[in-house]
């Protein structure tokens, strides 16, 4: 009998998880606003997937419409799926709660491919960490469990390893436009940057004037970014970093 799993959450994490889950699980994507309109009586494990600080609420909601009758039988395991949220957000949840955190950055029109995106799992039992360890491998081989500790280290690098990095793209694109270019003129640059990773620690695949001690060039750079007090400190403080770190 395949797995039931209502996800709740229609933005882009419900929306991916919903279309990778529904090919090997019956799947019910739930509105969490009115969730009493979709939200199925008997399922085996409710994912809340929404915004960090709406998690609680909705646990809530669910809770509330379970007690009224909405669900039949024993409690499904609830889990949310953020990195950086405790798993106790879900302690009003009268059952089994965790967390499914997949390590991803997820865009509405991007596909992906699931078979190697980790998931950290966490449960408020031994047997219910199993049980959602069991929910992730029917699309990825990349499982880990991890405590509400580990997950929110790891979800602290993955801002530095993905949002701050895009951030520093979107720099580099404002400054590429205005000389007539795009990011896209750096993609080859980017990939082969990224690709190092496979086979040097970050530390070593270092390069650049920071990197190379070209105090030189670093200060007509920062010269070229005086207009703009933000960028130069920030220019500043990612090349003090990468100085001290050779």
């Amino acid at each position: 009998m395949m797995m039931r799993v209502a996800i709740v959450g229609r933005g882009r994490v419900g929306s991916h998880l919903s279309r990778a889950f529904g090919a090997v699980a019956q799947v019910t994507q739930v509105n969490p606003h009115s969730p009493e309109d979709t939200l199925p009586e008997n399922v085996d494990y409710i994912i809340i997937a929404v915004s960090d600080d709406a998690i609680g609420e909705v646990a809530g909601r669910m809770t509330e419409l379970w007690r009224a009758g909405k669900g039949s039988g024993k409690f499904p395991i609830m889990a949310h799926t953020s990195g950086s949220v405790p798993m106790g957000a879900l302690s009003i949840w009268p059952g089994e709660t965790g967390v499914l955190y997949p390590l991803q950055t997820f865009s509405k029109d991007r596909e992906l491919n699931y078979n190697d995106i980790p998931f950290f799992i966490e449960g408020s039992a031994p047997e219910t960490a199993e049980a959602l360890e069991n929910l992730a491998r029917l699309v990825t081989g990349n499982v880990h469990g991890a405590d509400s500790e580990l997950r929110a280290g790891v979800h602290l690098a993955a801002v530095f390893a993905c949002n701050f990095a895009n951030a520093l793209w979107t720099i580099s694109d404002d400054i590429l436009r205005q000389q007539g270019y795009s990011i896209r003129d750096m993609l080859p640059l980017i990939r082969e940057t990224v690709e190092k990773l496979e086979s040097l620690p970050p530390r070593e695949a270092q390069t650049g004037p920071a990197a190379r001690g070209d105090r030189e060039v670093m200060a007509r750079q920062e010269r070229a970014l005086a207009a703009n007090p933000r960028l130069s400190e920030i220019y500043r403080l990612l090349s003090d970093y990468i100085s001290s770190s050779e």
